[in-house]
């Protein structure tokens, strides 16, 4: 067990034991989990929330469960799965967290829509370095730089530094900085650790070098996602986050580039240098709140905004924007690999299983822009100080409610869907629902299916439950983000949004209605079964 990790105190324990008792508590409710792939201590507060909800930990290899933490679900496994089951893990979410997937979707989803470079520009300068051709272009800039030195040696230009992040790997483990040609043909020596490339697919990322700094150390934020529908698409942003301070204090020269407390953030690399004395006291200095190499989210954005007069505002709403585009560049893999879920018995039921949450690495620079480091898939969630333990067991809270890890409120969900469905399906597409009210024209034809009536019944009853979860999408004034979708349920919900209307505003049938459509639609079954027997 690292150092820098330890138990959660029981006096934690004993504060919010009221924010994790909830009065639907179950107490036949199980969860499985594989916990030799994770580490030491990184299912504390999830399995703290299940242990509060009256859930039951099972092997891995039990079939029969109600949720599940796991590291991987094999996409076979879906189609396996019963309607009440919940489960973190979306198929081919691979091409958000695997650093050179996310790279070729943001790459392609840029040459698709030409002229929307500025929706993308918090990505910066990358390199696949798996790819030939890339890997070449790469050591071209060094080629090429080592030329004009030599025609101009009062050249004061200095070579360009880029960042290498292996694709497979996270929490800092092989990243490194390379500053020179001899840098990157080092990469292609077998005692590297990034040999043989093909394999290790390192990526080279443009390193940013005029970052914002907390009292003169480099900072980046790590900030919570939770995907909990790709068709239609619901994505939602935790607002209150972390901010991970590097233990040494940051400068750009060359010299440095091989201090990882300078230029990389990550505790498994800062621990071992966290009661720095030097920084303790630059920190007092400078009056920056802080807990160990910690501040939270909320603090940095007010004291941005008190003490530099940045827009936070602003700030948050272009944070918000990376996250969505970075996922609506993964949408049409992760649409596919969804509506996989059917199964051969087409069972939409299966589509209602999946969520995910995610840790976006995010970096400001000097200029207040954002740059996309990375994105976590099963972020750490290991304790650590005490305002982080808030954080965390907050998020993990929230996040359960808003899925509905217990099922709650599916029930409820699926009956509200029939008989919303009953009442619609029948009325002739151009009927305005909910009236004529400026604002809230919603056809009946948008509601295609009893799917898409589904979708906009969850993501209402996801809205009553988010507690501090922000939407990302749908939300109101997101529809110029629609021309990147390829769902058509997702453009429905954004209308949905757009006209203001509730789920009240919808007609309902009687119950009976409901049971009398499905009496004579199994009377139907069992006649076209006879017929064919027949025949």
């Amino acid at each position: 067990v690292h150092s820098h990790y330890s138990p959660l105190s029981e006096e934690f324990l004993r504060q919010h034991s009221t924010y994790y008792r909830t009065p639907n508590a179950s107490p036949n409710m199980t969860w499985i989990v594989n916990p030799t792939a994770w580490r030491p201590l990184h299912l504390e507060f999830v399995g703290n929330e299940f242990a509060y909800r009256g859930f039951t930990r099972l092997s891995q290899t039990s079939p029969v469960y109600n949720a599940s933490w796991l590291i991987f679900l094999p996409p076979s496994n879906f189609t396996n799965l019963e309607s009440h089951q919940r489960v973190n893990n979306f198929p081919e979410v691979r091409h958000m967290f695997r650093k050179d997937l996310l790279h070729n979707v943001i790459h392609e989803a840029r040459s698709v829509h030409p002229g929307t470079d500025h929706y993308f520009d918090f990505w910066p300068e990358t390199f696949d370095l798996s790819q030939p051709f890339q890997f070449n272009l790469f050591r071209s800039l060094y080629v090429q730089f080592n030329q004009n030195k030599a025609l101009n040696p009062n050249d004061t230009t200095p070579a360009p530094i880029f960042i290498i992040k292996r694709s497979f790997m996270q929490r800092g483990e092989g990243v490194h900085l390379v500053a020179s040609l001899a840098d990157v043909d080092y990469m292609q020596n077998q005692n590297s650790s990034c040999f043989p490339v093909y394999k290790t697919r390192p990526i080279a990322q443009r390193y940013v070098l005029n970052v914002l700094t907390l009292a003169g150390y480099k900072i980046t934020l790590r900030i919570y996602a939770l995907l909990s529908g790709v068709d239609p698409m619901k994505l939602w942003v935790y607002p209150e986050g972390l901010v991970r301070i590097c233990s040494k204090k940051y400068t750009t020269d060359v010299s440095s580039i091989g201090d990882l407390f300078t230029h990389v953030d990550s505790i498994d690399i800062n621990y071992v240098n966290e009661e720095n004395k030097e920084y303790e006291a630059d920190m007092r200095r400078a009056g920056i709140e802080h807990e160990g190499l910690r501040v939270s989210i909320i603090y940095l954005l007010k004291h941005l905004q008190e003490k530099k007069g940045v827009d936070s505002k602003k700030l948050w709403e272009d944070m918000m924007h990376l996250i969505l585009m970075s996922v609506v560049s993964t949408e049409p893999h992760l649409v596919h690999g969804y509506n996989q879920l059917c199964g051969p018995n087409n069972n939409r039921e299966h589509k209602l299983n999946p969520f995910e949450l995610f840790g976006y690495d995010i970096l400001i620079d000097e200029n207040n822009k954002v740059h996309l480091l990375e994105i976590n898939s099963n972020p750490s969630l290991a304790p650590h100080t005490n305002m982080e333990n808030h954080i965390k067991a907050n998020c993990v809270r929230e996040a359960f409610n808003l899925v509905d890890i217990g099922g709650s409120w599916r029930k409820e969900a699926e009956e509200l869907t029939e008989r919303i469905w009953e009442a619609v399906r029948t009325l002739p597409k151009e009927t305005v629902l909910g009236g004529e009210k400026e604002g809230r024209k919603f056809e009946r034809g948008y509601l295609g299916d009893k799917e898409m009536v589904r979708g906009i019944v969850e993501y209402e009853k996801e809205k009553e439950n988010k507690g501090s979860w922000t939407a990302a999408f749908p939300r109101k004034g997101g529809d110029h983000y629609l021309q990147f979708f390829t769902s058509g349920r997702s453009h429905v919900l954004q209308k949905w949004v757009d006209s203001g209307m509730k789920v009240s505003d919808l007609p309902l049938a009687p119950w009976s209605d409901v049971e009398r459509t499905r009496m004579l639609a199994a009377q139907a079954q069992i006649l076209e079964q006879e017929r064919r027997s027949i025949r």
